[in-house]
């Protein structure tokens, strides 16, 4: 029987607990996971622009201040199946006391070494690597003169957890089509970033996301965690 990832955390008041039941929601619908983790879950004030933090040491903060707090929950959730389960189903353990490595990290090492069919998320990266999103942000990347604050939010979204994180937030609001969650990725989508006759979006556009969409429905179905 899956478990459910609201019960991996613990909420650090009720407003808290209000937001993960409705980040929630919207993800134990698709999915489920194997095990427990122990996750503390609290909003509080971050600096701006940023919307959450995830933390190995078994913490997730959204920033109270976030323009949607509900995706920016999705978001970190990501990266808490990145970090502590999907890892832990490859290669062994439990999720309350995960192995070292993020399954991101894994499969962007054996792409290193060509060996794509050893890690459950390979097939997921090479889809990222040939997508048009990624394409735009290595072009923005490699733009001169770019300003260094824009450098250094250009190299946050290459990194290979932060591609996984924002997939899935993508993946969790396509398969709820027509919801208010929809709309509000919707919105999200929009926002880009143009220097030097470059421009990048911040999540893929359109059918640009259909391949990456079914490489992490193939991951989730392989586990047997998918439930729609």
């Amino acid at each position: 029987m899956l478990d459910r990832l609201k019960g991996s955390f613990i909420p650090d008041d009720e407003r808290a607990n209000a937001l993960l039941t409705e980040v929630t929601k919207w993800t134990e619908a698709i999915h489920g996971v194997e095990g427990r983790a122990e996750y503390y879950f609290a909003i509080e004030e971050l600096v701006p622009g940023v919307n959450g933090i995830h933390d190995r040491g078994f913490e997730v903060v959204i920033n109270s201040g976030a323009r949607n707090r509900v995706l920016a929950g999705i978001h970190e959730l990501g990266h808490v199946l990145d970090a502590v389960f999907l890892n832990s189903v490859q290669l062994g353990g439990s999720p309350s006391d995960p192995p070292f490595e993020y399954a991101t990290d894994i499969a962007e090492e054996l792409e290193a070494t060509d060996r794509k069919g050893t890690s459950l998320l390979c097939s997921w990266l090479a889809k990222v690597r040939t997508s048009q999103y990624h394409q735009n942000l290595k072009a923005l990347s490699a733009a001169h003169e770019l300003p260094p604050s824009l450098a250094v939010e250009v190299r946050k979204l290459l990194k290979v957890r932060e591609l996984w994180a924002r997939s899935y937030e993508l993946f969790v609001c396509r398969r709820h089509p027509g919801s208010s969650l929809a709309h509000e990725i919707d919105v999200e989508c929009m926002d880009s970033v143009t220097f030097g006759g470059f421009t990048a979006h911040n999540y893929w556009q359109g059918d640009d996301f259909n391949g990456v969409e079914s490489e992490i429905e193939t991951v989730f179905r392989r586990l047997g965690w998918l439930i729609t």
